[in-house]
């Protein structure tokens, strides 16, 4: 009820909703010519008070601040609204669970808002009648071209960004409800981005640092690499077809998930103190005053063809890089007084663009486009690491010749990496198809009013993938290594791989095709 479809209301039922409010101001204020003296007089060109009818704002008003009587009329719908939808959310959610006898958790939606600074807070509250907490959140690229909400075809123009630079479009950046989980139901690095090892790294890491519960990769339509992501029937000139956008069954997507699952399972990187706790009382909802912290705007490039991501900007707030420090959360129905923020300044350096956990295991250079772990028992990082120079962490040095990757180095016997007696190496690089081709492009929005610099598809190309290849040596500070494994795609021995063993550690440069490298 907070999002732009409302408008779309038939006037059946925007009648029948108008007597419902009405009902419940009536209630609230003794009658409606009472509540229009409330509201100063405010009135609406759909009211019909004989009949007991009450018109309802346009969606936009509720993203607005008009003032006077008009903002308390707005509060009073603003309010209303959300008793309808928690009431629905509740009523649905006791029928499954009473009466019908299901046992699962329930999530009451997952939709997005007209706007995330006034309204987000407001559907969150709604969703708080069932059990889950839930959003669809991607990130990617802006992708311009006829069809572009499900396909790429040659002549389609593209931004290649990558969450590294750009931090604030992590999709596990979210605001969670004190006493509900919170899950991620469809997410992606939407093609055709092409700095896609980083999401199951960077997800992970941060899944674990903030307790955000699940994410759900969308969408995977094999249950091994997608082996022909392309529309057959949809031909273009020298033998080429449109491609899809939405396969997660990439090699540098789906290559990526073994150790990042295995980290993230295993609680190998700390959840945080509590880094933003807010609590806003239910009438600053109804009125949609600022939180001290918004989400920026969910992207879905399906919905949002072609647009860039959105921002939310405070004039006056907590830095919104507070995600990547520590959980933030917040409490519906509570006092502003209990709000606690930590010294950011401690984690947030604005001036050399650092990011630190508060664990002190994660840390993002998004001046530099690198992400590092450095927990006991799981390390890597991910970025530009030929432009980064040698990467030291706590167990491990790295040094690479390759322009982007990511290396995550997890143990496999749950001991500290400097001990463990079985380690995995996983490894992503830049992934596209065979003949793959584009050609830098500057283009416009949909609207005129933004110029991008980018990319034109000159050509979709074919299979197979085309993995670039692994330029990385690795010394590993474990005395006790003594062998490594080469492992296929599949994850099966290979061939071993030459080392160096010394009392500072094993040594090894990565054979080209690394995917996945095993050291006992």
């Amino acid at each position: 009820m907070f999002f732009w479809t409302m408008q779309g209301m038939k006037p059946e039922q925007h009648e029948k909703l108008g007597i419902k409010f009405g009902q419940g101001l009536v209630k609230k204020y003794g009658s409606l010519n009472k509540a229009k003296q409330a509201w100063e007089g405010a009135g609406n060109e759909k009211d019909d008070f004989a009949q007991g009818t009450v018109g309802l704002m346009n969606v936009y008003m509720l993203t607005q601040h008009p003032g006077g009587g008009t903002d308390k009329r707005l509060a009073d719908e603003t309010e209303f609204y959300a008793d309808v939808q928690h009431k629905f959310y509740s009523d649905i959610a006791q029928y499954y669970r009473k009466d019908l006898g299901c046992k699962q958790l329930i999530n009451a939606s997952n939709w997005i808002t007209a706007d995330p600074i006034r309204l987000n807070d407001l559907v969150r509250y709604t969703d708080t009648a069932a059990d889950v907490i839930a959003v669809n959140k991607y990130t990617g690229g802006v992708h311009m071209g006829d069809n572009n909400g499900w396909r790429i075809d040659p002549g389609h123009h593209f931004t290649n960004d990558s969450c590294l630079t750009d931090p604030r479009a992590l999709p596990t950046n979210l605001k969670q409800v004190t006493g509900h989980p919170m899950i991620i139901t469809e997410s992606t690095w939407v093609s055709p981005e092409g700095y896609q090892s980083e999401a199951p790294f960077l997800a992970a890491a941060y899944e674990s640092l903030t307790g955000v519960d699940s994410l759900y990769w969308f969408s995977a339509g094999a249950p091994e690499y997608d082996q022909n992501p392309y529309f057959d029937f949809l031909n273009f000139p020298g033998g080429q077809h449109a491609m899809t956008k939405w396969s997660c069954s990439t090699p540098a997507l789906m290559g990526s998930f073994p150790a990042s699952a295995l980290l993230y399972r295993m609680g190998y990187i700390k959840q945080g103190a509590v880094a933003v706790h807010e609590e806003r009382p239910l009438v600053d909802l109804w009125q949609r005053t600022n939180p001290i912290l918004a989400e920026d705007r969910t992207f879905d490039p399906n919905r949002d063809t072609g647009n860039a991501r959105g921002k939310s900007e405070l004039s006056k707030g907590v830095d919104p890089l507070a995600f990547l420090v520590g959980p933030v959360d917040v409490k519906y129905g509570g006092d502003p007084a209990n709000d606690k923020v930590v010294d950011l300044t401690k984690y947030i350096d604005n001036d050399r663009k650092i990011v630190k956990s508060i664990t002190g295991e994660v840390t993002l250079d998004y001046g530099k486009g690198l992400c590092t772990i450095n927990a006991a028992k799981a390390q890597g990082a991910s970025g530009f690491f030929s432009k980064a120079g040698k990467i030291i962490l706590n167990d491990m040095v790295i040094e690479s010749a390759n322009p982007y990757a990511t290396l995550t180095a997890v143990s496999m016997d749950d001991r500290p990496l400097a001990t463990s007696h079985k380690i995995l190496i996983q490894v992503g690089t830049y992934v596209r198809p065979t003949g793959w081709q584009t050609k830098p492009a500057e283009f416009k929005s949909d609207d005129g009013k933004q110029t991008f610099q980018g990319y034109e598809v000159l050509n979709t190309g074919k299979m197979p993938w085309q993995v670039a290849n692994t330029q990385i040596t690795l010394l590993v500070k474990n005395p006790g290594i003594k062998k490594a494994t080469l492992l296929d795609t599949s994850g099966y021995p290979s061939q071993e791989v030459k080392g160096s063993s010394s009392a500072g550690g094993f040594s090894i440069t990565l054979p080209p095709n690394t995917f996945y490298l095993v050291l006992e």
